[in-house]
Formats: structure tokens, C-alpha cells, sequence
């Protein structure tokens, strides 16, 4: 069976698939980083759910990046996971509008978010 990634590359020659690619590049960067957040602070979606109060279909619809969730779903799971929110938002935006990442310095991002992704208490 293939994976996606091994049939994105030809997936994105179709112009129309490509437009909605780019269009849900942001909420596949937000789901990124829960998934490496969840990672890295060793937790099993079912473990995740328990401590978010919820239950292991609504922690893997969130890492699909398919539904936008709420700040008070990130508040969750940033408390979850032991991580901060405010570090991970700054990069993604930087990473993902990067069409007017011109009108933002890097340095700027950096002072914002301190680290790239949610980071540790």
C-alpha cells in the first residue's frame, strides 16, 4: 500500500489538488505540531485523551488537520502535554505564510516564539 507521501509528489502536478494542498498547509502544520507535542511528552492518544478530558477519536481527528480547533482545545492540550502554546503559533504562521514572511523578520518570529514548536515547561 502506498503512502501518501510517496504519491504527493505526483498528486501535486494536478493544479486543482495543488490549490488545496496550499490552502490546508496551515492546518496541517497545527497538526504537526500537536502530533510532536503528544510525542514528545510520551503519551499514546488514548493517554492524551484521558488527561484533555476526551476521548481518542477527538485527539485523532485533531492530529489529522483536518478540523481547526479552538484555542481552549490547544489550552488543553498544551497543559496535557506539559508545553506552551504561545511558542508554536508564531512559527507556524511564519512557516506557513511565507508569501508575506517578507514582512516579518526572523527575528521577530524568534523574540516571539523563543523555540519552534510547543516546548516544555
Amino acid at each position: 500500500m502506498k503512502r501518501l507521501l510517496d504519491t504527493l509528489p505526483e498528486l501535486l502536478r494536478d493544479p486543482e489538488f495543488a490549490e488545496a494542498y496550499r490552502d490546508a498547509s496551515e492546518e496541517f502544520a497545527l497538526a504537526r505540531e500537536i502530533i510532536r507535542a503528544r510525542a514528545d511528552a510520551g503519551l499514546s492518544q488514548q493517554e492524551l485523551a484521558r488527561k484533555m478530558a476526551t476521548t481518542q477519536s477527538a485527539v485523532a481527528r485533531l492530529e489529522s488537520g483536518r478540523h481547526l480547533p479552538s484555542m481552549t482545545t490547544l489550552k488543553k492540550l498544551a497543559e496535557a502535554t506539559g508545553t506552551h502554546l504561545s511558542s508554536a503559533l508564531p512559527r507556524i504562521l511564519y512557516t506557513n505564510f511565507a508569501g508575506n514572511a517578507e514582512a516579518l523578520s526572523r527575528n521577530t518570529c524568534a523574540k516571539a516564539s523563543g523555540k519552534a514548536g510547543f516546548t516544555g515547561k
